[in-house]
């Protein structure tokens, strides 16, 4: 029978094949942005392909071009943000605004630009601004073309693009190639994504992201930004009425739901049971929603003492946080900004440091296992004693990562001035592949949709050959299937969860 990595590696090969031999623009950028759905979906430790966008740059240059070239090469702005698409939450659009609020506040010119969509918070807050905001329509090679021709008149383009976003890329190589300064934010530092090969330098979110670009991407600069962290409003000292809330509020965790999927070594759902089993408190979720099937047994086990939010616009999530006792980060997956934020809001944090190590300035405060983090919890819910360290920790924070400093590290590096990595972030015990480990454990492969129908016959009748498939969900933008080594599944279809078995999943850059 085939392995998982095997029919991945088929998969890809014919995909960026196709992509390759295309004669027209038009559809080899359609399937090169299924081939890049398909690597950030299954993360097998392949991170970049710098060398199909040059080939695709250069087969498709005068096209992308398309007589857009400014005749005269004097720019009309500062700074170009350029997003795929924005969201009322998570920490991906947050640090968009963050660091375009720092640049207007400095009387900077700038503009942003979004290639697929945006949600109304974000273009109310441009508005605000003063930010002139442009959603790109048309076809992908339109938008690639509109990336193009706006970035040559803007002195930086700063991308913090979606990892499949081809044209984008394309559009940022042909700018930098026209004098444009190109930087790279490496938000989705543990996927494949498209656009580092790019840049003048890749700004860096995390010792981890610095490591993983080392080891795996085509880069030609690295600068470390960091994430700016006074999203939510500081509260420290907390106030009087805030600090009774906090002794009896409940504990809350904030991610996107596949950064608490159990990945065979930790288990979140177990943790909040086994927590739920020794206190008198109740455990709040923002972003998973609960329909997702690893919380079943500790749902059944506490009913309505766990509770699911989805995901909550900034405004709402920063009143359930000011609510909380204390905050736990997620995992596996940890989160590089929720954490940080929290601390900052005046809420005690709690962290697992499996994973963590090198991801963010408050590895120090994390938990060495689980059971050393429950226990730890669980006295400061008994006590109400928190964690000395915590109160310098948030004076570091603010110093080292508000959104003036990581702002000014972006304007040093748009002026080919980088900073390297703080030593403490540097990964000194994480494993720099447990993310590929955790995909080949789940032995699944997940096709993007659109990228079906390109496939060689004979590679969909090898997929169709293997065993034991079972449909997960259809989940995201575009339709997705899961192939679980069995029968293809096709059509559009409604989310159906499995219990027991991996998920096909399509997660949002937050």
């Amino acid at each position: 029978m085939k392995t998982a990595e095997s029919s991945l590696s088929t998969i890809r090969r014919e995909l960026r094949s196709a992509a390759l031999r295309a004669d027209s623009a038009e559809t080899s950028l359609n399937l090169a942005e299924a081939y890049g759905s398909l690597c950030w979906q299954n993360n097998d430790g392949f991170l970049s392909d710098d060398a199909l966008e040059a080939s695709l740059t250069g087969k498709f240059a005068s096209t992308l071009r398309d007589h857009n070239t400014p005749k005269t090469s004097k720019k009309t702005v500062r700074w170009l943000h350029v997003l795929s698409q924005s969201y009322s939450h998570g920490g991906h659009s947050r640090m968009a605004l963050s660091l375009m609020a720092e640049q207007a506040k400095a009387g900077e010119s700038l503009a942003v630009m979004l290639t697929r969509a945006t949600c109304s918070d974000f273009a109310e807050a441009c508005a605000n601004m003063g930010v002139p905001l442009e959603v790109v329509g048309g076809s992908l090679l339109d938008r690639a073309r509109a990336v193009y021709r706006r970035a040559v008149q803007a002195e930086v383009l700063v991308l913090h693009i979606h990892p499949d976003d081809i044209g984008a890329a394309l559009g940022a190589r042909l700018a930098g190639e026209n004098g444009t300064r190109v930087l790279f934010i490496n938000h989705a530092d543990h996927v494949f994504s498209y656009g580092s090969g790019a840049a003048g330098a890749v700004m860096e979110i995390s010792g981890y992201g610095w490591r993983q670009t080392v080891l795996y991407r085509k880069a030609r600069a690295q600068c470390y930004l960091g994430i700016p962290v006074d999203v939510f409003p500081a509260a420290d000292p907390v106030p009087a009425s805030v600090e009774t809330v906090t002794r009896t509020g409940p504990v809350l965790s904030i991610g996107s739901p596949a950064k608490y999927m159990p990945d065979g070594r930790n288990d979140f759902p177990a943790f909040v049971s086994n927590l739920l089993d020794r206190c008198d408190r109740s455990f709040e979720f923002i972003g998973p929603d609960g329909t997702e099937p690893w919380w079943r047994a500790a749902v059944s086990r506490h009913g309505d003492r766990i509770r699911f939010n989805g995901y909550m616009p900034y405004a709402a999530a920063n009143e359930r946080l000011q609510q909380a006792s204390a905050y736990v980060d997620s995992f596996p997956i940890a989160g590089g900004t929720a954490f940080p934020q929290a601390l900052l809001a005046g809420i005690p944090v709690f962290g697992l440091a499996d994973q963590s190590n090198g991801y963010g300035p408050l590895d120090s405060l994390r938990s060495p296992s689980t059971e050393v983090l429950l226990d730890e919890l669980v006295h400061y819910l008994d006590t109400g004693t928190e964690d000395p360290t915590e109160t310098a920790m948030r004076e570091k924070l603010r110093k080292e990562s508000s959104s003036a400093a990581c702002n000014a590290r972006l304007t040093d590096a748009a002026n080919r001035i980088l900073t390297d990595i703080p030593p403490e972030m540097v990964p000194t015990s994480r494993n720099q592949d447990s993310h590929r480990q955790t995909w080949l454990s789940g032995n699944s492969i997940f096709v993007p949709y659109p990228a079906q129908a390109p496939l060689a016959l004979r590679v969909r009748f090898a997929l169709r050959s293997l065993t034991n498939s079972r449909l997960q969900a259809s989940i995201g933008r575009r339709k997705m299937v899961s192939w679980l080594f069995g029968a293809q599944v096709k059509g559009d279809l409604a989310p159906s969860w499995n219990s027991g078995a991996a998920v096909g999943w399509k997660p949002q850059v937050s």
